[in-house]
């Protein structure tokens, strides 16, 4: 995981390999996924970004 600061949030980028989307079994569940349909059957990579602010995620 890598940890960047800007202003007042936190930013958390994270290698996701086992995401798999709608799974109940995904460690953090993200707001938003953005993908192209190929990307279902053919996954290059994988990685999850979240916000914190304040000591809490940010949902938006």
């Amino acid at each position: 995981m890598n940890t960047y600061q800007f202003r007042d949030f936190q930013i958390e980028v994270r290698n996701e390999p086992s995401y798999s989307p709608d799974s109940v079994d995904n460690n953090f569940t993200y707001s938003k996924q953005y993908f192209s349909w190929e990307a279902l059957d053919f996954p290059v990579s994988k990685h999850g970004v979240r916000l914190i602010l304040d000591g809490n995620y940010s949902t938006s």
